[in-house]
C-alpha cells in the first residue's frame, strides 16, 4: 500500500475490524522526504563516561589476574585523563594524548569505573573508541567489543591488523545494548586492552567514551514533524 504525501485519514484499527485504536482524524499533514511524522518518544541520554575522562593504566610486565574484572585493586596503576597513548612522529595523535606512554608500547591495560543507578532502565548502550590499532573492551570483565585482536591474548600481544591514522582519531560507535544484563546497580567498570600494531609503531592511542539511553517505552505528546532520524534512540 502507499500513503499520500498530501495527507489523507489513517487509522490503527484494532482485530474486530471496527474499533480505531489511533487515528489521524481527519487527515494527516502533507508529509516531505526525509522527514518522519508521528508521535515522539521522550528519550534520554545519559553520559556514563565522558571524552577525557580520567583511567587507571598501566603498561603490563606480565601477566595481571582479574585485571578486567569489577573490584579488581588498581590503586597502584597510573592515574590520568584520556586518549592515552605515544606519539614520536609528526602530530598525529599529539592534540588526543592526555597521558602518554612510553614509546614503543605494544600493550596497555586501562580501567574506568561508572555509576548505574538500575541496570533496567537502560535500553541502548553504546561505546566509542579512538583507537590505534586494536582492542579488547570488557564490561565487568565480560567482553563485549574487539577490534584487530588474538583470540588469547597475552599481556604483550600485539594488534593483529593496523587502524589508519585518519580513521583512529575519529570515534567508532560500537553498540553494547546486547551486553546490558551484565551491568549491576552501582559501580560498574569498563576495561580495555589496548593492543599497538607493533612495537616499532610511530604512535598509539585509545580513548573511550561510554553512553546510556533510556526512552519512555512508549510515544506521548502531541504529533509533529521530526527531521532527526531516531533509529537505536
Amino acid at each position: 500500500f502507499a500513503l499520500k504525501a498530501s495527507g489523507e485519514y489513517l487509522a490503527l484499527v484494532e482485530a474486530d475490524g471496527t474499533t480505531i485504536a489511533y487515528e489521524y482524524a481527519p487527515e494527516y499533514p502533507p508529509q516531505s522526504t526525509d522527514v518522519s511524522y508521528g508521535l515522539a518518544q521522550q528519550v534520554t541520554q545519559t553520559t556514563l563516561i565522558d571524552e577525557g575522562a580520567d583511567a587507571r593504566y598501566i603498561v603490563p610486565t606480565g601477566n595481571i589476574a582479574g585485571w578486567n574484572t569489577n573490584g579488581f585493586n588498581d590503586s597502584g596503576w597510573a592515574l590520568g585523563p584520556t586518549g592515552i597513548g605515544y606519539e614520536n612522529s609528526p602530530a598525529d595523535y599529539s592534540t588526543y594524548i592526555e597521558s602518554v606512554v612510553p614509546n614503543g608500547t605494544p600493550s596497555l591495560y586501562l580501567r574506568q569505573t561508572f555509576n548505574v543507578a538500575n541496570p533496567a532502565d537502560i535500553n541502548h548502550l553504546e561505546l566509542r573508541l579512538r583507537y590505534d590499532d586494536g582492542f579488547l573492551a570488557y564490561i565487568n570483565g565480560v567482553l563485549v567489543a574487539s577490534d584487530n585482536a588474538p583470540g588469547s591474548p597475552l599481556y604483550d600481544s600485539p594488534a593483529t591488523g593496523s587502524h589508519p591514522d585518519a580513521l583512529a582519531v575519529e570515534f567508532e560507535p560500537f553498540d553494547l545494548s546486547a551486553f546490558r544484563d551484565h551491568l549491576v546497580a552501582g559501580t560498574n567498570v569498563l576495561t580495555i586492552q589496548a593492543m599497538n600494531r607493533s612495537a616499532g609503531n610511530s604512535d598509539m592511542l585509545i580513548e573511550a567514551t561510554l553512553t546510556a539511553t533510556q526512552d519512555s517505552g512508549g510515544a506521548s505528546g502531541p504529533a509533529g514533524y521530526m527531521t532527526q532520524p531516531t533509529p537505536g534512540a
